[in-house]
């Protein structure tokens, strides 16, 4: 369950950069430029933007399930460390996640992230978007793999959940090779 939303959501918000720029074009063209036109996105540059998201969604988790975990649940006692953590990382990060934007969006997108408005947006939709996801039954696995993830340093908690999107994109498009995500992973070399 969280699998699929963490996935969906990743999608999504790599998605995102690209709407503004697209709604341009929409009403311009009348028409979308065809999924094949968005570049790919590296593995660095989505390391970066999962940095960004990593601290937003963990503190919306921590809201989200604390009523369902128990008193002494690490999301419940001892997530600060690491939500400062993950907070240092994602500012590091930003230049890379910025780049994410601008490739998938184009020139459209460009101004925005330049202007800074990109970061505060994502900052603020973030946490909702996620409160939607979340169910009840989700928060005690959700608990365990936080807490499990606890001490690796966020950049190596970056490339696993990174390598593990990937993973799931490719398996997608070998069971439904007419599927189109709205971004595409660069091959693994790049």
């Amino acid at each position: 369950m969280i699998r699929k939303g963490f996935t969906a959501a990743s999608a999504a918000w790599m998605a995102l950069a690209a709407t503004a720029g697209y709604a341009q074009d929409v009403t311009k063209q009348a028409v979308r430029p065809p999924v094949a036109a968005i570049p790919c996105v590296t593995d660095q540059e989505a390391r970066s933007l999962f940095l960004v998201l990593a601290a937003p969604a963990l503190r919306q988790l921590s809201t989200s399930c604390a009523q369902y975990l128990p008193v002494n649940a690490f999301l419940r006692t001892s997530a600060a460390p690491m939500l400062a953590r993950y907070d240092a990382a994602g500012k590091a990060a930003w230049p890379g996640a910025q780049a994410v934007f601008v490739k998938i969006g184009g020139k459209q997108v460009q101004p925005l992230v330049e202007a800074g408005l990109v970061e505060p947006m994502l900052q603020a939709l973030i946490g909702p978007a996620l409160a939607e996801k979340i169910k009840p039954t989700d928060c005690a696995l959700a608990e365990r793999l936080i807490a499990d993830l606890a001490p690796l340093p966020p950049e190596n908690a970056a490339g696993l959940a990174v390598s593990l999107i990937h993973l799931g994109f490719e398996a997608q498009q070998k069971k439904n090779p007419q599927s189109k995500a709205p971004f595409a992973f660069c091959p693994v070399s790049q």
